[in-house]
């Protein structure tokens, strides 16, 4: 998962939900609910690799990972085998690092550039999630407020015990 805002509760949804699928993000590292810290949301390709390897001798069989625009950048993830890649959004911050929205966002991409990938996941009311949709070699979900997108939601409301809204998907 990588974008600004939303790595973490879309990597522990997913980990949390899948039958044998570990997390490695912001809160920790390992098969929920039992997680260990980490120093940052994506740690060095060692450590990384190793924990994953851990994570498979446990039984995990899959990953549900936030990928930072640091890690990407710095190649942190470059040996990781990714199946799905999933963009959420892209806002003004880590500019300090990347310096322009244009290099933040050419970070981002690294992900969906990835040999492996077989599949992508993306919110097209994003400009970013957008090009990334159009540029995709890789079977494409899309997802949005937008009419075009092929999961969209209208008519949201968010309320104190939930959110309440209409889905629209090709599965009914």
């Amino acid at each position: 998962m990588t974008g600004t805002n939303g790595k973490t509760s879309i990597a522990w949804l997913c980990a949390a939900t899948l039958d044998d699928t570990g997390f490695v993000g912001t809160l920790g590292w390992g098969a929920p609910p039992q997680l260990c810290p980490t120093a940052l949301t994506t740690e060095d390709p060692v450590v990384l690799q190793g924990r994953l390897r851990r994570l498979l001798d446990g039984g995990v069989t899959r990953v549900a990972m936030e990928a930072s625009s640091h890690a990407l950048d710095q190649g942190r993830v470059a040996d990781v085998r990714f199946d799905i890649a999933v963009f959420s959004n892209l806002t003004r911050d880590h500019l300090d690092y990347h310096g322009t929205m244009e290099r933040y966002a050419q970070a981002k991409r690294k992900l969906f550039e990835t040999a492996s990938l077989r599949a992508a996941v993306i919110n097209v009311d994003d400009p970013v999630g957008r090009d990334l949709a159009r540029d995709s070699a890789v079977e494409t979900v899309t997802y949005g407020t937008v009419s075009d997108a092929a999961l969209s939601w209208s008519d949201v409301a968010w309320r104190a015990d939930g959110i309440e809204g209409r889905w629209r998907s090709p599965w009914g």
